[in-house]
């Protein structure tokens, strides 16, 4: 079973991916978005607003699962997560 994101901290967390610049589907605002995995497997994607005004995180699962997704995942803020 892979560790829970939360039995980590966030600091141990690599970036392993980013894109810049995409739309969100449901809010239509702009985004840059990073893959954040951590040894385990256990992957998060944050998604920065691009004028730096908003961060929110997205369980992603295990590995990239979830990347090819990250414009219609749910995001919430960091403390949200489960």
């Amino acid at each position: 079973m892979p560790t829970k994101w939360r039995d980590a901290p966030f600091t141990d967390y690599q970036i392993h991916k980013i894109a810049l610049g995409e739309t969100g589907e449901e809010t239509g605002e702009t985004y840059n978005y990073y893959l954040y995995i951590h040894a385990t497997g256990q992957a998060i994607i944050m998604r920065e607003k691009e004028d730096e005004t908003e961060y929110k995180y997205a369980n992603a699962g295990s590995g990239e699962n979830q990347w090819s997704n990250r414009t219609s995942l749910t995001y919430l803020n960091y403390d949200q997560l489960v």
